[in-house]
């Protein structure tokens, strides 16, 4: 078994200004790390910038696997396991990754939108793939979901 892996983390930019900036940083894993755990060090690193209102939403991506989110107006953070969060080394197809990406969403509507549009209406699967309590933090309307159904080639 791997002991640990250094992995290049980046982030998206949140303003034209921020683009300026290289968010490229390296991060060894080691055998207890989870990816909660990252998400808190590079919150207590304040690796994540500070937009105004605080009301945005993080989601870490590994090999395009939408891992966990951090809401940051709650302080809250989100992963997609229903049960015990695995240490990262012990998962099998995490021992090899090389990057992990931090998604940026304006705002906690845009990612209520997001997990929407990759479920539907399909509430079974949302939970199956872990996103049901994300999902249910949002407080999303019957009638918004109706107005997000309409743009959905179903």
């Amino acid at each position: 078994m791997v002991n640990e892996i250094e992995v290049m983390i980046d982030r998206d930019s949140v303003c034209m200004g921020d683009d300026a900036d290289d968010h490229r940083i390296f991060y060894t894993i080691d055998k207890a790390s989870t990816f909660s755990g990252l998400f808190k060090t590079l919150i207590d690193r304040n690796y994540f910038p500070h937009v105004a209102g605080n009301d945005v939403v993080w989601t870490l991506v590994v090999n395009d696997e939408d891992i966990a989110s951090f809401k940051t107006a709650e302080g809250k953070i989100y992963t997609r396991f229903i049960d015990k969060e695995p240490n990262i080394l012990a998962v099998k197809r995490w021992q090899a990754i090389d990057h992990i990406r931090f998604h940026y969403y304006s705002s906690p509507l845009k990612r209520a939108k997001a997990i929407f549009m990759k479920f539907g209406r399909d509430k079974f699967h949302l939970w199956h793939e872990g996103f049901f309590k994300e999902y249910a933090s949002y407080k999303v309307t019957e009638e918004m979901e109706e107005e997000w159904l309409e743009t959905l080639d179903l």
